[in-house]
C-alpha cells in the first residue's frame, strides 16, 4: 500500500471511529433523556392527583366529625397546599414540555446517525456521508440542555443500557 492511499485509509477509517462514537452518544442522550421526560411525567401525574385527592370536597367532607374537623382538615389543607407549590415549582407543565423537546431532539439525532451508520457497514464514508455526518454534528451543537442537568449516574446507566443492546457490554 502506497504512502497516499495508506493515509486515506486511516482518515476513512477515523472518519468511521468518529460517526460511531456520534451515534453511541446520541443513542445515550436520546435513553437518558426519555427515560427523564418519564419520570418527570410520572411525577408531574402523581402531583396532579395526589392535590386533586387532597383539596377534594368529598376528602374534606369525611372529616366533618366535630373532634376531627378542626385538626384533620387543616392537615388536608395544607398537605394540599404543600403538594401544589412542589407541582408547580418542580414539575410544572411549561418544564415538563421542554424535557420531552429534548428527549425528542436526541431521539431524532440517534435515528438519524443510525440511519447513516447502517449505510457504512461495509465501508468507510463516501463525501455525501461525511457531510450528513457533519450536519448532525451542527445539529447535536444545536440542542440546548442548559436550563436542565441530569446526573453522572443517570447519564452512566444510559450508556450502559446502550452497550447492553449493543453487545458492547459483557456481564460479569
Amino acid at each position: 500500500m502506497t504512502t497516499i492511499s495508506a493515509s486515506v485509509a486511516e482518515v476513512s477509517s477515523q472518519q468511521r471511529e468518529d460517526i460511531w462514537r456520534s451515534l453511541l452518544e446520541a443513542e445515550t442522550n436520546d435513553c437518558a433523556w426519555s427515560d427523564e421526560a418519564k419520570r418527570y411525567g410520572s411525577y408531574s401525574r402523581f402531583f396532579s392527583i395526589g392535590t386533586s385527592v387532597l383539596s377534594s370536597s368529598t376528602v374534606l367532607a369525611l372529616f366533618t366529625v366535630p373532634e376531627w374537623h378542626s385538626i384533620a382538615g387543616k392537615l388536608l389543607a395544607a398537605l394540599a397546599s404543600i403538594a401544589s407549590i412542589l407541582h408547580s415549582a418542580l414539575y410544572s407543565p411549561a418544564r415538563l414540555k421542554q424535557i420531552a423537546a429534548l428527549a425528542g431532539e436526541w431521539k431524532k439525532l440517534a435515528i438519524d446517525c443510525r440511519l447513516l451508520w447502517s449505510e457504512l457497514q461495509s465501508q468507510n464514508p463516501d463525501a455525501e456521508q461525511w457531510k450528513r455526518y457533519q450536519n448532525l454534528c451542527a445539529e447535536e451543537k444545536k440542542i440546548d440542555e442548559s436550563g436542565f442537568r441530569l446526573s453522572t449516574g443517570k447519564m452512566r446507566a444510559a450508556q450502559n443500557t446502550i452497550k447492553r443492546k449493543r453487545g458492547l457490554l459483557h456481564e460479569r
